[in-house]
């Protein structure tokens, strides 16, 4: 399952629900988008060591972390693909 967490409006406030609809209308994306209304995924999931809205996780079938790029650097695609290709 592919999803994708909103953390920030274009303003830099948190996202809302009509913000994360927003993004996925915009993108025309068939997954979904979720908003980090409270701040809770960037807070345990975001990047390490600095604030960025870039960070990517795979979690396996198995419910673990299989894959974690958190330095606030864009992932490209291919990279996501085999990562999650290659999650258990």
């Amino acid at each position: 399952m592919l999803l994708n967490v909103l953390t920030q409006d274009g303003s830099g406030a948190p996202a809302t629900i009509d913000d994360a609809a927003t993004w996925r209308a915009r993108f025309d994306l068939t997954f979904e988008v979720l908003a980090d209304s409270e701040g809770e995924w960037i807070d345990t999931w975001g990047t390490i060591g600095n604030w960025s809205q870039r960070s990517y996780v795979i979690i396996g079938t198995d419910y673990t972390i299989a894959w974690r790029q958190g330095d606030g650097s864009p992932a490209d695609a291919e990279t996501i693909i085999a990562e999650a290709e290659a999650a258990p």
